[in-house]
């Protein structure tokens, strides 16, 4: 049974590192690292620490110029997010200088068409603040933004095209994972209409429910060299199903749940 509730408060100290890991896009960052590891080696390719870190400088560099630039929209949206970022924005616009200075330092250690995918997801988080606001896509681009990160660098990064086959099985798994987390993280910082309330509870997050299975069902019946990648929907669906309402949920265990199912899956793929 969907359980949909407000989260508990959390003591005044852990809740401002929770505020400095999520709203700094720190986390967003680390989740971007972690699925880049963990699809480049369920891809069998070398884990190359310029592809590792040009994916977490990357994320920081995006996500924050979106939370700068779209701070008017998301006060009433996500109060607590904006609160933060306006306390910190002088030291938010240096960390986007120093990861942009890094994500530089990163492609141009990698082959030339890896630049071509950075300025593509690049263009089009800086078109995120009018493209969000189109029904029913949003979603689906950040999906395609996240997967051309995580799976694009790695292939274009390393210049190796041998482990296609595996490709298709590795987007399906993964990308229900990541549209998963994203329809949830979505709806955990609405203020839905009262009267739609519970409709749209159940609706929402049990979209999210049965595509994070999906994932799962895909990871067990696809190859077996790919069976580890199944802690990352699993550990998504796992978190759907005791789902909570607020900002702090939606930016700290959901998506914590994917850098923990993540780092699961590179475990599993180093050590087993």
């Amino acid at each position: 049974m969907i359980s949909v509730r407000s989260g508990a408060t959390p003591d005044p100290s852990v809740r401002q590192w929770l505020d400095a890991l999520a709203y700094s896009s720190m986390l967003a960052a680390s989740v971007a690292g972690a699925l880049t590891a963990a699809a480049t080696l369920a891809l069998e390719l070398p884990l190359l620490p310029s592809v590792i870190v040009l994916a977490i400088s990357g994320t920081l560099v995006v996500y924050n110029i979106d939370r700068l630039r779209d701070l008017e929209y998301d006060r009433p949206h996500a109060p607590r997010r904006s609160a933060f970022i306006d306390r910190h924005r002088k030291r938010l616009g240096l960390l986007i200088i120093l990861a942009a200075m890094v994500s530089g330092i990163c492609a141009l250690q990698l082959a030339p068409a890896a630049w071509g995918l950075c300025a593509g997801v690049l263009a089009l988080g800086l078109m995120h603040l009018r493209l969000k606001h189109i029904r029913g896509i949003k979603t689906l681009y950040l999906t395609l933004a996240w997967l051309a990160v995580v799976l694009g660098l790695p292939l274009l990064g390393s210049g190796s095209t041998a482990a296609a086959p595996s490709l298709y099985w590795i987007i399906l798994i993964m990308g229900c994972a990541i549209a998963s987390n994203l329809l949830a993280s979505d709806f955990a910082r609405r203020i839905p209409d009262e009267s739609r309330r519970r409709i749209d509870d159940r609706s929402r997050i049990g979209s999210a429910i049965v595509i994070a299975g999906l994932g799962v069902g895909t990871a067990l019946v696809g190859p077996d060299a790919l069976r580890s990648l199944v802690f990352i929907p699993l550990a998504e669906l796992l978190l759907l199903c005791r789902f909570r309402e607020g900002e702090h949920y939606a930016l700290v265990v959901i998506d914590g749940a994917l850098f923990a199912g993540a780092c699961g899956a590179i475990m599993l793929q180093l050590f087993a």
